[in-house]
């Protein structure tokens, strides 16, 4: 599965007031299995549970359940971070020093993998064609994908964009459908 988009760049979920301005260009590809597996809506089921689950599913027939699918996955996760536009002006040349933090997360929005690009220097329009390989699986809390930009400073690095994709989303190959949510969240800017 492939994906090949440019993503707009948001406000960070826990500091609203400060918003993104731009977009990444990434570029997925995944190898390795994804299972489909119905569940009991509103269960959170684990792919370690993934067979007791629908276990339990197919040996209640009585019981009328409302049911939802859920994915498993399993295999690696190849990400070129391409380049970005329209960055926020972080610094008073009205440039900024671009890099990304990419990184796999969990619900609770952990970061569990994590690599950084290069820093470009005096650009709003970065180009890092930087390549990582990251072994994902749903078991191991595995749920999101990110990509943070962020401008670097000689004393701390400041947000500048944010991209977040359900894993299920970026490996089923949907993030046509997920691109679309995101632009219509940030309006026109």
């Amino acid at each position: 599965k492939t994906t090949d988009s440019w993503y707009p760049l948001v406000a960070r979920i826990d500091k609203p007031d400060k918003p993104g301005q731009g977009s990444i260009h990434v570029s997925t590809e995944f190898d390795g299995p994804l299972l489909s597996v119905t569940t009991p809506r509103g269960s959170t089921v684990k792919s370690s549970e993934t067979s007791k689950a629908t276990a339990e599913v197919s040996t209640t027939p009585r019981k009328k359940v409302k049911k939802k699918k859920t994915t498993a996955f399993k295999g690696v996760l190849k990400v070129t971070v391409v380049k970005a536009r329209d960055l926020l002006a972080m610094d008073d040349d009205g440039t900024s020093d671009p890099f990304v933090e990419v990184s796999i997360r969990d619900d609770e929005k952990n970061s569990l993998l994590e690599e950084k690009t290069r820093t470009k220097k005096n650009t709003l329009t970065p180009e890092w064609n930087a390549d990582f390989t990251f072994d994902v699986d749903s078991s191991a809390g595995h749920s999101q994908f990110r990509c943070m930009v962020r401008d670097k400073d000689k004393v701390k690095s400041q947000f500048m964009g944010d991209l977040r994709v359900p894993l299920y989303d970026l490996l089923a190959d949907r993030s046509e459908e997920h691109t679309s949510e995101l632009q219509s969240q940030i309006g026109s800017r």
